[in-house]
């Protein structure tokens, strides 16, 4: 990548105007490159002489790191800048993105450090070398403020509930979410009080402390108010006052729903419009005065055929629509209890790895999923391992010049068991970039050439070392590599029975439960491609092909490991009915293929 280009999205950044995936390319040159991370440690340095140390983020490891090693002395720190004399001899380092320490010396300086004692009398200070450092600090800062805002990202910190008295409410869970304008927050974390969140997709789970729970679904535009009440301007969301929480609120733009120790589902379409529909218990429902917004009307309402109304009292069943608060009367409306929700989706929650010794995931330890709506936890050894039976490369043409040839991803440069790389607990080792279809197949894949002329199908296949019990919530589990500029929901697939029937059919997965934009997801340990000399177009091509493992590994701090959950009920499996095996797809949608790397069912 040119110099140029790298100016370019830096000074996008520091204007505010970068996008997601320029911010994406700006977080690999960072971790791709020497130079850029050693600027990023100066500017930390830089920043702390001129007073611009960004705010610390609560919980965050490395930005602990960083403030513990950062002089404590200004006068002391710009004196060192200024003779470049480069650390205290006290200080040890720094974590750079890459999880090693390094020290804060420039590389390969031989000059030696300068101890800052009151006997150290420096010379007069070249002005002209601060207006260069101060030059630099402009690039160097949007670095820093990148490498923190990428640490937010990939799993660099820990998910702790923020030590804030004042906090009202905190992000207890979340599942496909997709915040407009922001990354998703980390679980744990604190809301912000009257900030507006705009949840484009997904939905989020918040835990008021008064112990109220609310789950929102989107598209949605809400603010907390306080420990006590939610501002929904826009889209759904279902709330459980249980007892100690009667009381809580919710205000809409006409409408104010005042929970009375109950369970109930609101939905806004639009500024004067909202459904509510009580589960259990019952509900107290005001207008809001909209030349005060958030105040309840004090005075009643004459409206045709209610006298004196100030109040509506919704009971267990009952549902009504409100529009223009009560300016027209409410309209009673077939009540839905599948409007409400008791949690979010099912999904895999978090995932631990062991850490390599350069850094990043790389042997699995356990797994957290949503079952059912309950959280559980998974240690590898429970875990149902697969054995690879299919594998076969489509062959496209990529640059116009060759075929697909990297299918192999290791821990070490040679692998006797190939296929043992989907059944091993690594996660740096995998098969990838399968053939695939643009459409599933809707037939048995074929696996086999009887015959010459016979066409078998592109894709990979894993059986199951005993058959998975379908159950209620995720069945099984997949784990993909994916590069830090690659699509943020991971590589879509189809999921296709090894063995149809008549109440069978596929399902494409299009959005892992973890992504790039997951702060549960890690980056990867660094690993080895191999590449074949010919196509794959058979499981025995890939276990004995010729090939060769490229000399370099992969910097595995470049990817970050998603995961997603399957539930072989959406394949039409039915509850307790036991699955042998499964078939993989890519969709053929794009350039990259997806990139398996661990895969297991549950017990």
């Amino acid at each position: 990548m040119s110099e140029e280009r790298f100016h370019a999205i830096l000074t996008d950044f520091l204007e505010g105007e970068l996008s997601e995936a320029e911010m994406m390319e700006l977080h690999a040159l960072i971790d791709s490159s020497e130079a850029y991370r050693d600027a990023a440690v100066q500017s930390y340095r830089l920043h702390r002489m001129l007073g611009l140390l960004m705010e610390q983020r609560e919980g965050t490891v490395f930005s602990n790191s960083v403030m513990q090693r950062i002089p404590q002395e200004s006068a002391s720190f710009v004196h060192a800048v200024l003779k470049g004399i480069h650390h205290d001899p006290n200080e040890k380092g720094i974590m750079l993105l890459d999880g090693r320490n390094a020290p804060l010396d420039r590389p390969n300086s031989q000059s030696s450090t300068v101890p800052l004692t009151q006997n150290h009398n420096p010379a007069t200070p070249n002005y002209w070398s601060v207006g260069l450092w101060l030059t630099r600090l402009c690039f160097a800062s949007a670095l820093v403020m990148s490498v923190i805002f990428a640490i937010s990202r990939f799993g660099f910190q820990e998910r702790v509930p923020s030590e804030d008295k004042q906090q009202d409410a905190m992000f207890t869970s979340m599942a496909h979410s997709r915040f407009l304008g922001e990354y998703s927050p980390p679980i744990g974390s604190s809301v912000k009080r009257m900030k507006e969140y705009v949840l484009r997709s997904g939905s989020v789970e918040l835990s008021f402390s008064n112990g109220a729970e609310v789950i929102i679904v989107g598209p949605s535009v809400f603010r907390v108010a306080s420990a006590d009440s939610l501002i929904l301007t826009s889209g759904s969301c279902s709330v459980h006052a249980p007892e100690g929480a009667e009381g809580f609120f919710v205000d809409t733009p006409s409408i104010r729903v005042v929970d009375r120790g109950t369970r109930f589902a609101l939905s806004v379409e639009d500024a004067s419009g909202a459904e509510v529909h009580v589960v259990e218990g019952a509900a107290d429902v005001y207008p809001i005065d909209s030349m005060h917004t958030g105040d309840v009307t004090a005075e009643s309402h004459a409206l045709p055929g209610i006298s004196n109304v100030t109040t509506a009292r919704l009971e267990k069943s009952e549902a009504r629509l409100f529009k223009d608060g009560f300016l027209v009367p409410p309209e009673s409306t077939t009540f839905r209890s599948s409007l409400y929700r008791s949690h979010v989706p099912d999904r895999i929650v978090s995932y631990v790895a062991n850490q390599s010794v350069n850094g990043g995931a790389e042997e699995l330890v356990s797994v957290q999923i949503q079952r059912n709506g309950k959280a559980m936890n998974y240690r590898v050894e429970e875990l149902i391992p697969v054995q690879l039976i299919w594998f076969k490369a489509d062959g496209k043409l990529f640059d116009n010049t060759k075929t697909q040839v990297r299918h192999l991803a290791s821990h070490r440069p040679l692998v006797d068991e190939r296929v043992s790389v989907i059944t091993d607990r690594f996660l740096n080792t995998g098969a990838i970039n399968p053939g695939g279809a643009v459409m599933p197949i809707t037939s048995d894949p074929v696996m086999s050439a009887d015959t010459a002329d016979a066409v078998t199908t592109p894709g990979m296949a894993v059986r199951f070392d005993q058959p998975v019990v379908n159950q209620a919530g995720p069945d099984v589990v997949l784990f993909e590599l994916q590069h830090l500029a690659g699509t943020p929901d991971g590589d879509s697939f189809h999921v296709v029975p090894l063995r149809y029937a008549p109440h069978l059919h596929p399902v494409t997965v299009r959005s892992y439960d973890l992504t790039l934009t997951s702060s549960e997801t890690n980056r990867l340990a660094d690993f080895f491609l191999t590449e074949f000399d010919e196509a794959v177009d058979s499981l025995s091509d890939f276990q004995n092909g010729s090939g060769h493992s490229l000399k370099t590994p992969q910097p595995g701090r470049s990817y970050g490991l998603l995961a997603v959950a399957i539930d072989l009920s959406d394949l039409g499996y039915a509850l307790h009915e036991s699955v042998d095996g499964l078939f993989f797809q890519d969709t053929l949608d794009d350039d990259q293929r997806f990139d398996p790397v661990f895969i297991a069912g549950f017990p």
